[in-house]
């Protein structure tokens, strides 16, 4: 059911985005290393990530929304 939930709201649909340079290094790239913690963006990474997290970090000026 979660599944067929997640299909339907539009909200946690993949979108790509693309992290400008006010965003490097504050974006987490949603890769974690023990013992050094996450690996976070650099300016210019394409990373998909569901629609509302894509609008919080244009919001933020952190990334540009460049695909659904």
């Amino acid at each position: 059911m979660a599944k067929k939930q997640e299909q339907d709201d539009p909200n946690l649909q993949p979108v790509k985005v693309t992290i400008v340079k006010f965003g490097e290094g504050k974006v987490s790239t949603g890769e974690h290393i023990a013992g050094k913690g996450d690996i976070m963006a650099e300016r210019g990474d394409v990373i998909t990530v569901s629609k509302n997290i894509a609008d919080a970090l244009e919001s933020k000026g952190y990334g540009e929304v460049v695909a659904p």
